[in-house]
């Protein structure tokens, strides 16, 4: 028998809804495989691909990666959290969307398409 507590219990599997998560393009191949693993107690979501793209794609260019990649999942929103890292700053300097996190993996099965961005002369282009 499976416990879920009560707001779950009312919304599970009602309202759906697409969230996005940036990670490199080495992480992929696994990713595909396990799901997405919680980091730092949480797996973090945004609520649009462009914040996503934003707010990892800085990161990853600084890094002097060529790319990365954009996660797409269905989750029920009810089991998300706001999370406290897009600050009123970030939002200033990014328009980062809005922070979610999930303390639990996410599964494969959860995934419903994976988006490549390549950087080009300052530019982020999708592959």
């Amino acid at each position: 028998m499976k416990i879920v507590d009560f707001k779950t219990f009312l919304n599970e599997g009602k309202s759906l809804q697409t969230f996005y998560h940036a990670t490199s393009l080495e992480a992929v191949p696994k990713i595909k495989k396990e799901g997405l693993k919680p980091i730092w107690d949480f797996v973090y979501l945004t609520d649009s691909i462009e914040s996503a793209q934003r707010w990892m794609g800085f990161r990853f260019q600084a890094m002097g990666q060529e790319g990365f990649a954009v996660i797409e999942v269905k989750m029920d929103p009810a089991q998300l959290e706001k999370g406290s890292d897009h600050s009123p700053l970030m939002h200033a300097l990014f328009g980062a969307g809005e922070s979610l996190t999930y303390d639990k993996r996410i599964p494969p099965s959860k995934i419903t398409k994976i988006h490549y961005f390549e950087f080009a002369k300052d530019k982020i282009r999708k592959k």
